[in-house]
């Protein structure tokens, strides 16, 4: 999820790009990368914003800022930078690991190919709990797990969760 500080910059780094094509008459693009803490994960931030801004020029044109997070499926399924994609899925895994009825939902929902009464079946809860759950998922995440773009990013991170054993490591914690 962007937050207002990473919304503030990707508006003005817009307005530099609106006001340089105006100028000059060349559309430009930009792509900003994750931040990561100390001065040796530099490195990481160009390739993540490299990534964002080829990817993002791909499949949307120029003249426009990219970021990771905001390409969906296609960071997933466009970049060979396996802690790219490691972090990106834990960025959008963790807020929602935080309560483990969000993360079970989640997981039997998309096993429930997006069917709410398959999920709420196999879940034994009312609709209207699976609903109120996935609305959750949806404000925690920023993905809303009923539309197919975001469901099949969630998916894709899911997938590296539990590749990474992470979703091992969450059931134990869950059951202490």
């Amino acid at each position: 999820m962007i937050g207002s500080g990473q919304q503030q910059l990707d508006h003005a780094v817009q307005r530099f790009l609106d006001e340089l094509t105006h100028s000059t008459g060349l559309t430009t693009s930009a792509g900003i990368g994750h931040a990561y803490p100390g001065w040796p994960s530099l490195a990481q931030s160009f390739v993540d914003a490299r990534f964002a801004l080829e990817t993002g020029t791909r499949l949307h044109g120029a003249g426009r800022v990219f970021r990771i997070e905001a390409l969906g499926l296609a960071s997933f399924i466009g970049s060979d930078d396996r802690r790219m994609k490691e972090d990106l899925a834990l960025r959008l895994i963790h807020p929602i690991s935080a309560d483990p009825d969000l993360l079970v939902t989640l997981d039997a929902f998309l096993r429930a190919h997006l069917s709410p009464s398959l999920a709420a079946q196999i879940l034994h809860i009312h609709r209207h709990t699976l609903t109120y759950r996935l609305a959750k998922i949806a404000q925690v995440s920023g993905r809303d797990p009923r539309r197919f773009e975001d469901a099949a990013e969630l998916y894709a991170a899911l997938l590296l969760w539990n590749m990474n054993g992470a979703w091992r490591t969450f059931g134990q914690m869950a059951k202490k």
